[in-house]
């Protein structure tokens, strides 16, 4: 049986946590049709702006497994 790893675990659930936020806002940005600049800016806090890119040209360094994770979670 496959698990994740206790780093992949606290992923998931911080993807989790930005998904609930991302959702609690998807009905206004809808209504106004403006870009969500709001989501930008939670993803790249989160580091989940160029994951799986390595660490010395400015990304994650997150494994892809990793990336599908947290796009699973949101």
């Amino acid at each position: 049986m496959f698990e994740f790893t206790p780093r992949q675990q606290a992923l998931q659930v911080q993807a989790r946590e930005i998904a609930v936020q991302l959702g609690s806002r998807a009905a206004e940005t809808d209504r106004t049709e403006e870009y969500p600049w709001y989501a930008v800016e939670l993803l790249r806090a989160a580091r989940f702006m160029g994951m799986t890119i390595p660490v010395e040209y400015g990304g994650g360094g997150y494994s892809y497994q990793d990336a599908i994770l947290v796009i699973e979670e949101i």
